[in-house]
C-alpha cells in the first residue's frame, strides 16, 4: 500500500518544516510548496491526497488555490485544510465556501491536525497511517 500524501502550503518555511517533519514521522509522504502559484502546480501535477494550505502567501490566496483545485478534474476531490492565522468568521466562511474540508487555526495542537486529516481522508474512503501509543511531539 503506497503512503497517503499531504501537500503542506505555507509562506513560513518554519511552519512548513514543522509540520512536514511531524507528518512524516506519523508515516505520511509530504510535498510542500511556498507560494500560491507553486502550490497549484505541484497539487495538479503530483495530485496529493489532502492539501493544507495557509491562507495568506506570494503569488495569490489560499482561497484561490482551493477554489482551482476544486474545479480541476485531477484534484476536485481533493479535501482541503486551511491552516491559518487568521481568526475572523468572513475568513473561515470564505474558506468554506472556497472547498475546504475543516478551517484550523494557528497556534494549534498537532494531535488536532492529526484527527482533522483522518476524518477529511475518511470522507473521501482513505485510511490514514495509524497512529503510535504516544503523542506527537
Amino acid at each position: 500500500m503506497s503512503k497517503i500524501k499531504i501537500m503542506v502550503v505555507d509562506d513560513e518555511i518554519e511552519i512548513i518544516m514543522l509540520v512536514a517533519s511531524k507528518l512524516r514521522v506519523c508515516g505520511y509522504e509530504v510535498i510542500t510548496a511556498s507560494d500560491a502559484v507553486r502550490a497549484t502546480h505541484i497539487a495538479v501535477t503530483e495530485q496529493p491526497d489532502l492539501c493544507i494550505l495557509d491562507i495568506g502567501m506570494p503569488g495569490g490566496s489560499g482561497y484561490m488555490v482551493a477554489e482551482r483545485l476544486t474545479k480541476n478534474s485531477r484534484t476536485m476531490g481533493t479535501p482541503i485544510v486551511f491552516l491559518t492565522g487568521r481568526t475572523s468568521r468572513e475568513d473561515e466562511k470564505q474558506a468554506m465556501d472556497a472547498g475546504a474540508f475543516a478551517y484550523l487555526i494557528k497556534p494549534f495542537k498537532f494531535e488536532e491536525l492529526l484527527d482533522v486529516i483522518a476524518a477529511a481522508l475518511a470522507s473521501v474512503g482513505k485510511e490514514a497511517p495509524a497512529r503510535s501509543a504516544g503523542p506527537v511531539v
